[in-house]
């Protein structure tokens, strides 16, 4: 029995819609890239810095919500998980449990490359999709 002409266009915008979602998928893989990239080259070295931090950033997809599943596309250090925190914010330096009086100023390098981010991934979507 032949496809009705409904059928044939449900079909086919199925097959358009799963590619739109792949193509998009892809763009955001490669913003993602380049805001690790980005943090890599903005990590602070010198002296005490032995390269551990630079080494450690990794990429990584935070669902925001399940519906239309969503996604929130970040940088974080698989080396010092809560290190995205310490380097945004200005803290007083603690080593090994015991507080040395000084503090270092935050560095917003992550937040600045995941901004960065946002907007370019904006810019492609927008260019992708004609807009």
């Amino acid at each position: 029995m032949a496809q009705s002409i409904a059928e044939q266009m449900a079909r086919d915008m199925n097959i358009w819609s799963e590619q739109q979602k792949r193509d998009v998928d892809q763009i955001a893989k490669e913003v993602q890239s380049q805001m690790r990239q980005r943090v890599k080259d903005n990590t602070p070295t010198g002296p005490g810095k032995d390269g551990h931090l630079k080494s450690g950033w990794t990429k990584k997809d935070f669902v925001l919500r399940q519906r239309a599943g969503a996604k929130i596309y970040g940088v974080r250090s698989r080396n010092k998980p809560m290190i995205v925190h310490l380097v945004n914010f200005p803290h007083r330096i603690v080593v090994h449990g015991h507080d040395t009086g000084r503090k270092t100023q935050g560095d917003p390098f992550v937040d600045q490359a995941e901004a960065w981010g946002q907007a370019e991934l904006d810019r492609r979507l927008d260019a992708y999709f004609g807009h």
